[in-house]
């Protein structure tokens, strides 16, 4: 029996029920004919090595070379785990998108370092689920639960996703996670403080305070939009407690889009680089509502005190036609280079708001 391989990567898919005939290499024979041969990969070619049985043993060092380190390392993979795998410089990416899981499935290769599982049905996450995937970096646990009315009408989710405390407290390389549309009721507890990147979208988190991000402070990146609005509805007031974000020293780009607030929250991160606070119900800015923010570059505030006749979505008009700016608002945002004001029913621009950003791109 010849078993050959193109590259090395094609291993990977190597049936492990083989594994007794390379075992056996110190028995007396490979085949059951007797013809003693082994496989070698050299630049892509396989070579058929004819070997006596009586010197087999001298193979096994060639076999282990290629196999074990494999088997070792994680490498390998079965053939009934329902994902895609692919591995590129250092990078193993584990894709189990839309398979219909139910539970996270056995099987994925201890050296993952990114791992999907996006629009699946997966109800509960345990300490134990990703307890051997200590070297992820990344997951994409989006869409397992989506809120009702988002979510596809032939499989409702009625209960939301589960997270046990410290489910992901032991991927201390953990760097990215996303929990979107989840229906999440509140920011899971336990996260591990190397994260940068945090996306939680499209759940039911109408609270943030302050304890909800005291394990997380190296974030860079933070997306809470479309908890509370009319796809996805809450039903009470959206609430963010005024030193919320105070801990976020390294906070970047931060996501409130579309969740029904009434301002600007207080005390934002004096690092914050992007703003994204469109479709919400802000009928007025402040002088100083965004005077603590030197470093930001975009400033999106669209959406806000829109124009609602004909619109196709529930609307509730500005009692003042339009929102209400003051002209100094933006005097303390010296990198602003982007700012975003569609649909907010605004009827002319002062041109005081733009005479330290000559540069600004408006929108």
């Amino acid at each position: 029996m010849v078993y050959c391989f193109n590259k090395v990567e094609s291993l990977l898919d190597f049936d492990m029920h083989h594994l007794p005939v390379f075992a056996s290499v110190t028995g007396d024979s490979l085949s059951p004919a007797g013809d003693s041969r082994i496989f070698m990969v050299c630049c892509g070619v396989c070579r058929q090595i004819k070997v006596p049985c009586t010197k087999m043993s001298n193979a096994l060092p060639f076999i282990l070379l290629f196999i074990f380190p494999m088997l070792l390392s994680g490498a390998w993979f079965p053939k009934t785990l329902p994902c895609d795998v692919e591995s590129s410089e250092g990078t193993v990416t584990v894709d189990c998108t839309d398979r219909r899981l139910t539970e996270v499935p056995r099987g994925i290769p201890a050296n993952a370092t990114n791992l999907t599982l996006s629009i699946n049905h997966i109800p509960h996450i345990y300490p134990t689920t990703f307890s051997h995937l200590e070297k992820l970096e990344e997951i994409d646990f989006r869409c397992n639960c989506v809120p009702v009315k988002l979510g596809p009408k032939d499989h409702v989710c009625t209960s939301h996703l589960k997270i046990e405390n410290g489910s992901f407290a032991g991927l201390t390389r953990l760097r990215s996670l996303y929990l979107d549309a989840n229906q999440l009721e509140e920011i899971p507890r336990g996260l591990p403080a190397t994260l940068t990147l945090l996306s939680l979208e499209a759940n039911n988190i109408f609270s943030i305070q302050e304890a909800s991000f005291s394990e997380l402070g190296n974030i860079e990146v933070l997306y809470l939009g479309q908890n509370c609005y009319y796809r996805n509805p809450c039903n009470v007031s959206f609430q963010i407690e005024k030193t919320a974000f105070l801990g976020l020293k390294k906070l970047t780009i931060l996501s409130l889009k579309s969740n029904n607030l009434t301002q600007i929250p207080p005390n934002l991160s004096s690092t914050l680089k992007e703003l994204y606070i469109y479709n919400n119900m802000i009928q007025e800015i402040q002088e100083q509502d965004l005077s603590g923010l030197p470093n930001l570059e975009i400033l999106d505030l669209s959406g806000n005190c829109p124009r609602c006749y004909n619109a196709p979505y529930p609307c509730i008009p500005c009692p003042k036609s339009s929102i209400q700016i003051h002209s100094k608002a933006f005097d303390s945002l010296e990198n602003l280079r982007i700012l975003r004001l569609r649909s907010t029913s605004l009827q002319s621009i002062p041109s005081s708001w733009f005479k330290k950003h000559q540069e600004s791109q408006r929108t």
